[in-house]
């Protein structure tokens, strides 16, 4: 921690890793507070006796699962920490798929991949909140178009009905986005899609029925 912590240049990132220690110090402190009394009853133990034999033991065991219990808390704090802090400071690695820019490096690819599309869809956020106006040249226009959950879903030809797992929603743009073409499509195969993101509602069902195919 304090080798990441002097590698950072700037103030904010400092004063993360800052607070990262002195949370992972504290931890520490109370792993030997509790370590201490632990001994105290231990040191108190006849090893002669058949009992306190026993307790000795036991004692033993609980010190060192506080100890195993403590260091995971530990390591898990600081995972989530450094994971927290990777996702503000790298567009790409937000669930939000509006933010993303180009994904060329393999690592941020291969990050998705091992995530999923389900870890950046956003199906329960607010769609009505970009809602957007059906007609805007219409001067007395008063109804809105927004994305719809039930976009989500597709049915074939037999009347199966299927969900769309390729689909991904904004919630910073109201966009939809696909999550095969965001991470594989080449310069020749841009659609909006995979840049900018789609948000005619107008023709949303035959856009996305169209790009199911590249999708699934």
């Amino acid at each position: 921690m304090k080798q990441l912590y002097c590698s950072c240049k700037d103030a904010e990132t400092r004063s993360f890793f800052a607070k990262a220690d002195t949370d992972s110090h504290e931890l520490t402190e109370t792993t030997k507070t509790r370590d201490i009394d632990a001994r105290d009853v231990i040191a108190d133990a006849d090893p002669n006796n058949h009992s306190s034999s026993n307790t000795f033991i036991l004692l033993q065991i609980q010190r060192r699962q506080i100890i195993s219990r403590n260091m995971l808390i530990l390591i898990s704090m600081l995972a989530v920490a450094v994971s927290a802090r990777l996702r503000s400071s790298s567009p790409n690695l937000s669930s939000d798929p509006g933010f993303w820019s180009e994904l060329s490096p393999s690592d941020i690819i291969d990050y998705w991949l091992a995530k999923g599309p389900a870890s950046c869809r956003n199906r329960k956020a607010n769609y009505e909140r970009l809602k957007r106006l059906r007609d805007p040249n219409h001067p007395n226009e008063n109804r809105y178009r927004f994305f719809q959950r039930s976009l989500f879903f597709g049915r074939k030809a037999n009347g199966e009905k299927y969900f769309r797992n390729w689909l991904l929603y904004s919630p910073a743009n109201g966009n939809v986005y696909c999550f095969c073409c965001k991470l594989f499509s080449t310069a020749l195969q841009k659609s909006r899609f995979s840049t900018d993101g789609f948000s005619d509602w107008n023709n949303a069902t035959k856009s996305i029925m169209q790009t199911t195919l590249v999708g699934q």
